[in-house]
């Protein structure tokens, strides 16, 4: 479904007062009220420039409570104001979204007789609809987060013998494979199944690189089994020389170079 149409309604949001008037629109009937994170969607995106999303969304639904309690002492005072309002239950009650006259009641404007155009159960709607946008939102947020997060290889003797990769280390350190400045406790992460959190600086060229990650994986088979996904997970790993990123579909298309007896060589510290 395609996302509601509403006439342009911008004012810089500077105090409670507009705070409130802008969210007492949703109650105008021209906007579905069972539709309402299109309405806050819209005013967020015309004012995205000033607000982070969550920041705004939050601060809509603080405000959203304050016109329900507003609404509520209103209700519990027989849709009269009570003896000391505050400007927000003035503004709810002077709102025409909210309230009206009762036309059939000729002196009604004379005594401020009122009645309401909506029930409670329609601001808890509303404020079901923006808790609805708020939940989504983080949660999609935590998924991306998770995505994202750069994972490595886990080596199957880890624990049994951890000693092993500390012996796989120095090996690829001496034959100039990684950098000299690469750190122990860096260099385990790559083999542990945690998340990276420095990936390795690779020495060597390209096409070692693929040998030693085919030769790991599915020579040897020294850590898990990622299937096609040991190309995404060697270049979290893993960074050139020059501090750039490889590209995994270049790089699974590499040939064996010429020193893999060296990579294999290194690699039998781990057997």
């Amino acid at each position: 479904m395609s996302e509601l149409y509403y006439e342009p309604y911008y004012k810089p949001l500077i105090n409670d007062e507009l705070w409130v008037d802008m969210i007492l629109k949703i109650f105008d009937n021209k906007i579905d009220l069972s539709k309402p994170k299109y309405f806050f969607k819209h005013q967020f995106n015309v004012r995205k420039s000033e607000y982070s999303e969550d920041y705004f969304y939050e601060k809509c639904l603080d405000y959203l409570n304050l016109i329900k309690q507003a609404y509520t002492e209103i209700s519990n005072n027989k849709y009269q104001l009570s003896e000391n309002p505050s400007d927000i239950e003035k503004q709810v009650f002077n709102c025409d979204f909210i309230f009206r006259y009762n036309h059939y009641d000729e002196i009604a404007i004379f005594r401020e007789n009122k009645v309401p155009i909506f029930h409670l159960r329609s601001f808890d709607k509303v404020i079901c609809g923006l808790k609805g946008l708020i939940t989504n939102k983080k949660t999609k947020s935590n998924t991306l987060k998770k995505r994202t997060k750069k994972s490595s290889f886990r080596y199957k003797n880890i624990v049994k013998d951890p000693i092993k990769v500390k012996l796989f280390y120095k090996e690829l350190k001496r034959m100039g494979f990684i950098h000299s400045n690469t750190q122990l406790k860096d260099f385990v992460k790559v083999f542990s199944g945690e998340e990276i959190v420095e990936p390795i600086i690779w020495n060597g060229n390209k096409s070692e690189l693929y040998y030693l990650i085919k030769a790991l994986h599915d020579k040897f088979c020294l850590v898990d089994d990622l299937k096609h996904n040991k190309w995404k997970v060697t270049v979290d790993c893993f960074l050139g020389n020059n501090g750039v990123k490889f590209d995994r579909t270049n790089l699974r298309s590499q040939k064996v170079p010429e020193t893999s007896g060296k990579i294999d060589l290194a690699l039998k510290v781990l057997i």
